[in-house]
Order: C-alpha cells, then sequence, then structure tokens
C-alpha cells in the first residue's frame, strides 16, 4: 500500500461508483491487475481498498468466479449450522432447548434486518468424520455464519479460509484448535452460574455447600463449595451425596437421567426436604423440575438477536462478548 490515504480515496471512488449506480448490482468487477493499472495503484494498495468495500457489504466474492457488485436491497442470509438435522432431540433436552431458543431469537429480528436464516444440518449421523462439505460450498467472505460449540472445529480451517463472517458460542472452558481472533466470539460465563446460586443459597442460610458435576467436567475453586464429581444419573449422584448432610446442593450435571418426576427432586437423590436444591442449568431438567427449583440459565434467545445485530450490522468487526447467566425460581 501506498499510503492509507490512497487507499482510503480508492475506497471511496468505488462506493460511490456502487452507491450512484455507474456499477449496478451484479457487475463483475474487472480483474486486480486491470483495478490497480486503471486507478495507476499497487495491488496491495487496490487489495486493502477493496477489503474496506466488501467490509460494508458493497461486494462480494465468489469462489472460483470473481468480484461483483453486491445486491444492495437482496436479503442476506444467515446460515445457523448443526451438526445433524434432529440434533436438537436425539441429543436431549438440554440441546433441544438451545438451538429452539437460538433459532427462536434469530427470527425474532431477521425482518429488522433484511435477513433470511437458514438451518445447515452437515451430517446425517452427528459424527464429525462424516461431514457433507457440499454443503458448505456456497460459502465465501459475504457468508454469516453462527454455530454454538466447538463439535465445528473439524470446518474452522474452511471458514476461516473463505474468510466467512462467523459467530460462535462456547463454553468458557471449551478449547479450539485455531485462533479465532477474527471471529465474532461469544463465552459463556459457567462459572458465573455456581457464584449466582451459592450466594442465593448462602442468602437462604446455607453454610455447607456442595456442587455436583461430571466426573470429566471441569471444576471450579469456589471457596465454600464442595466439590462432588459422580455420574450423569440419578443413582450415581445419590451414592455420591449419601451421607454428606448439605444444606445447600448445587446439581451442575450437563445431562441427567433416571429421574422420577413423580418425586421431587430430594426424594431423588435421597436427601432430606430441608435441603435447598438449586439447578446449575435449567435446560438439562424437565419443566416439573424446573418449576420446583431455583435454577440459572443462559439467555439464548437475547443471545441469538445480539449475535444477528452484530453479524449484519455495518462493518463486520470480531469481537469477544461474554454471555452471563440468569437466575430464576418461585423463591427469586
Amino acid at each position: 500500500m501506498r499510503t492509507p490515504k490512497k487507499c482510503y480515496e480508492l475506497y471511496e471512488i468505488l462506493k460511490n461508483r456502487i452507491r450512484d449506480g455507474i456499477l449496478p448490482p451484479g457487475t463483475l468487477l474487472p480483474r486486480e491487475t486491470e483495478l490497480a493499472g486503471e486507478f495507476g495503484v499497487a495491488r496491495d494498495t487496490l487489495r486493502a481498498a477493496l477489503r474496506e468495500v466488501e467490509a460494508e457489504g458493497l461486494i462480494r466474492r465468489v469462489r472460483g468466479q470473481g468480484t461483483f457488485v453486491a445486491e444492495l436491497d437482496k436479503p442476506l442470509t444467515v446460515t445457523y449450522l448443526l451438526p445433524c438435522a434432529d440434533y436438537a432431540l436425539s441429543s436431549g433436552i438440554s440441546s433441544y432447548r438451545t438451538h429452539s431458543e437460538m433459532i427462536f431469537g434469530l427470527m425474532q429480528d431477521a425482518v429488522k434486518f433484511n435477513c433470511k436464516i437458514e438451518a445447515v444440518p452437515l451430517t446425517a449421523d452427528n459424527n464429525p468424520d462424516h461431514i457433507n462439505w457440499k454443503l458448505l460450498d456456497s460459502l465465501n467472505s459475504d457468508s454469516r455464519v453462527i454455530v454454538v460449540g466447538s463439535w465445528f472445529r473439524a470446518i474452522f480451517p474452511l471458514l476461516l479460509e473463505r474468510r466467512c463472517r462467523v459467530g460462535i458460542i462456547l463454553h468458557d472452558a471449551e478449547k479450539t484448535l485455531e485462533q479465532l481472533d477474527g471471529w465474532q466470539v461469544w463465552r459463556m460465563n459457567s462459572r458465573g452460574r455456581i457464584g449466582l446460586l451459592a450466594d442465593y443459597l448462602r442468602g437462604r442460610g446455607c453454610r455447607r455447600i456442595g456442587r455436583t458435576r461430571l466426573a470429566d467436567g471441569p471444576a471450579f475453586a469456589l471457596e465454600g463449595i464442595s466439590d462432588i464429581p459422580c455420574g450423569g444419573d440419578i443413582a450415581s449422584i445419590r451414592q455420591a451425596v449419601a451421607g454428606t448432610h448439605f444444606e445447600g446442593l448445587i446439581l451442575d450435571n450437563a445431562i441427567i437421567s433416571g429421574i422420577d418426576l413423580v418425586c421431587g427432586i430430594q426424594r431423588n437423590l435421597g436427601l432430606s426436604e430441608e435441603t435447598e436444591v438449586v439447578l446449575a442449568d435449567r435446560n438439562c431438567f424437565d419443566e416439573a423440575v424446573i418449576r420446583s427449583c431455583v435454577s440459572t440459565f443462559f439467555p439464548y434467545q437475547e443471545t441469538a438477536r445480539r449475535m444477528l445485530s452484530a453479524i449484519v450490522s455495518g462493518r463486520y468487526v470480531p469481537c469477544c462478548e461474554i454471555i452471563n447467566p440468569q437466575i430464576q425460581g418461585k423463591s427469586i
């Protein structure tokens, strides 16, 4: 690039030609060498100017075809990726609620931002080794893509290579193989759930507090909270808390199976009715259990709307945002 000023001047010329209709929608721009020669600039200067024009959504690059003037009034497409078509159902109630709320939140604001939402399942069986890569052929630097979780890490290199505009939700303990500094990364503050519930239990007079978690899950060292690694079923949790005499118990297992909905959660766990039991993630439980307990949750609908605004409004700006949990329950 000769100078930032030269790059900016070229960006203004190209932008105005598009806005004034001199370069109408669908026009294929000349090759970079031709454009650079027309304006008397180096190719690096031209490329920098084109990146600025692209960032405003005025042009789009199509793999193997070239760079086109964008349809300014054409609705943007936001692609929401799923591991497989029935992932929300086959992976249990937690995934069902998460993805249902995400898609609902996106749909709520789709008209507001003049965009359409498409959900694309990548496999037939939820196996990352069986990704149908052809479903990703249309993605390019103008594509807006939203994903939840690092299940999709196998496609990260492709999304980075295509320079897609990506919004991704990750747990704060989730690690990824690639550096995602150029993406909009939304981190779920999982540790914050435990702090919220611990403060609630202390406010209820509980002094001896335990927290169950899956044995291979993250262990948060929080002062005054006893860590209880166990299995993901009621029988394992019941065995782990037997004889502990906790006044308050935080259930933080990712998915809990074997709950008898006829009984209260205390009876399921073999605890006295005086033991205060709270849920670290309401998405893991049936509505009957949720209504009887205090719980925390992540506001997926609100997060989806915020992500949509960030990924389609004006210039795409990489960021790292925190999704904080909220607390609910009849006693709050």
